[in-house]
């Protein structure tokens, strides 16, 4: 659980559920003030007009000779996204690539950039290529000695912010605590923290994009997985037999305690363990 919204490293990709904008703009404030003493240049995102992204950061120390000096640019969410139209992630996060790199070309100790993307949220249709989209954000922040923030209003993403939130490593919230994370690198998944009924739809809708966007066999890796009941490893069972109907094969390996206790009742731990 993330407390606030600073001490975050280059890498790092860290969910905001909030419940007010306020507070979110108080989390950025917090986020992008860390940035300037860590000297990287700044970016935020957000569906409003330009001076009224400014006015979200006015509690932000010499916030106004960052925007003179173009340590920190200000970006309405259309000038980047188009919300209307389907989200073609690569194009989106190319952007942040050239700003990561013009970054440091330009001295910079990296790129910090602050996003607000209910508007792309909102739209269940959306979950493959959102979760598309935040894998290239995680690459594109390991690559380029960067790190994100995303955030979003809960009011306005509905029961769907838990996955969007388990698509983040990092996650903070307002509303319960978070209870899982799916990281996808290559052709490896690894879920982490905890899985039982209440969250068992998340992790499907998630583990169904994962394999939307990606091709060949999967691995699953569960080191820490620190709680899975029977209905969650039905999940992970479900999903091994749809995706072998496909043509293709899902391992499970690095098992934590929790996971190989129950994977082994449904012949899914094979004897493995971390």
């Amino acid at each position: 659980m993330l407390e606030r919204a600073q001490g975050l490293g280059s890498g790092d990709h860290a969910s905001w559920a909030y419940a007010t904008p306020a507070a979110f703009h108080e989390a950025v404030t917090d986020y992008l003030a860390d940035g300037a003493e860590r000297g990287e240049r700044l970016v935020y995102v957000g569906s409003a007009r330009t001076g009224e992204l400014a006015d979200h950061l006015a509690g932000m120390p010499e916030r106004d000779r960052l925007l003179d000096d173009g340590r920190l640019t200000l970006y309405p969410l259309e000038a980047l996204y188009t919300v209307d139209e389907p989200l073609d992630p690569h194009v989106q996060v190319g952007v942040f690539h050239g700003e990561a790199a013009q970054a440091l070309a330009d001295g910079f100790a990296g790129l910090r950039v602050a996003g607000d993307i209910t508007e792309l949220a909102q739209d269940p249709a959306l979950l493959p290529q959102l979760l598309e989209y935040e894998l290239a954000v995680d690459a594109m922040l390991l690559a380029n000695t960067a790190v994100g923030l995303c955030g979003f209003d809960v009011s306005r993403v509905g029961a769907r912010w838990t996955q969007i939130s388990a698509l983040h490593v990092l996650q903070h919230t307002e509303v319960s605590e978070p209870m899982f994370a799916v990281n996808l690198h290559s052709d490896a998944v690894e879920v982490i923290g905890e899985v039982d009924i209440s969250n068992t739809s998340d992790l499907e809708q998630i583990l169904h994009a994962v394999s939307s966007v990606t091709d060949g066999p999967l691995v699953v890796r569960l080191p820490d997985l620190e709680f899975i009941d029977v209905a969650g490893t039905r999940v992970l069972a479900r999903f091994q037999q749809g995706m072998s109907a496909a043509g293709r094969s899902v391992d499970f390996e690095d098992l934590s305690h929790a996971a190989h206790r129950t994977l082994r009742l449904f012949g899914l731990a094979d004897g493995t363990r971390r």
